[in-house]
């Protein structure tokens, strides 16, 4: 059975997007009514656009086997059985994760990824009974 964890949303990440995606969409109306190009036009669209798919789409999915974690139109599928330690961490650097409140999974070999579930301890839970040991936190 699939489980779905949205993404927690760190309140100053959502007014950066949400201004980033005003900022887009005013250029957008900008460029074409002093006629500088609808290609610029496009292309603020297009950036407004993506701002909005990473915003309402980034969640993690744990069913039996698969961890997937999706981003807008960025996929991730970990082996839930290839987790070696999931910890807590604040790193700023560039993830599937909309808050610094992470978790951090180490996979594979030498392959990691943060994600920031709402519901923490209950994802956490949901890899455990899915891995059969649980990972570490």
């Amino acid at each position: 059975m699939d489980m779905t964890f949205r993404s927690k949303i760190d309140t100053w990440l959502l007014v950066v997007l949400l201004l980033a995606i005003a900022g887009s969409l005013y250029g957008a109306v900008e460029a074409v009514r002093i006629d500088a190009g609808w290609v610029i036009a496009c292309v603020l669209i297009i950036t407004a656009g993506l701002l909005v798919w990473l915003l309402v789409s980034t969640k993690y999915v744990v069913n039996d086997k698969i961890l997937r974690i999706k981003a807008g139109p960025f996929l991730w599928l970990v082996d839930i059985e290839s987790i070696r330690s999931v910890r807590e961490t604040r790193n700023p650097l560039s993830s599937p994760a909309l808050s610094l409140d992470r978790l951090e999974i180490s996979y594979g070999v030498g392959q990691t990824i943060m994600v920031s579930p709402k519901e923490k301890v209950r994802f956490l839970k949901a890899l455990g009974q899915t891995a059969g040991t649980g990972p570490s936190s």
